[in-house]
């Protein structure tokens, strides 16, 4: 029994093996470091000196923010037990707005961010692939593999099989 595995094991070792040497002579294959292309792209260095401002901004924002709460704690704190009950209660009630406002103002601080750097980095990463594309045409590459993600970035159309399996699952 445990001869007949390996031997099947060898087998298809083996036919995989003369596959891939007959499809290495077929097709051409690269690969790209997507990340290390655009982090040498002028636009880049650009796009993270506009994102690194703009987070300094925010920064400054939320600095304030936080600041007034805690001044506003503070005078809580040393006050509260000498204030007449009505003001307590509306301080608090502000401290506790404040603090809800600095919440809100973290999540949209960080969703602002990521909008922004997607709305910045989108144009850079289409001039990358183009280039991507372009270079691997001309250069007869079938296949364009990038190291960093693990993404097939240019295959062309004629391998594209993904019709063949919905017919077969019956799609």
């Amino acid at each position: 029994m445990m001869k007949l595995k390996y031997t099947i094991l060898a087998a298809v070792m083996g036919a995989c093996f003369l596959f891939s040497g007959s499809l290495s002579a077929q097709e051409k294959i690269g690969h790209v470091n997507s990340l290390f292309i655009i982090s040498e792209m002028p636009e880049y260095a650009t796009a993270q000196s506009t994102l690194s401002k703009e987070e300094e901004e925010l920064a400054k924002a939320y600095e304030v923010l936080i600041t007034e709460y805690l001044e506003k704690e503070n005078e809580l704190i040393e006050k509260g037990p000498e204030m007449m009950d009505a003001i307590r209660e509306s301080k608090t009630n502000y401290l506790m707005s404040l603090q809800q406002k600095i919440q809100d103002f973290e999540v949209s601080a960080q969703e602002d961010l990521m909008a922004r750097e997607e709305q910045l980095l989108e144009p850079i990463l289409d001039k990358a692939n183009t280039a991507i594309q372009e270079v691997a045409k001309a250069n007869g590459y079938t296949y364009v593999l990038d190291v960093a993600s693990g993404a097939v970035l240019y295959a062309p159309d004629a391998k594209d099989i993904n019709d063949l399996v919905l017919t077969q699952l019956g799609l």
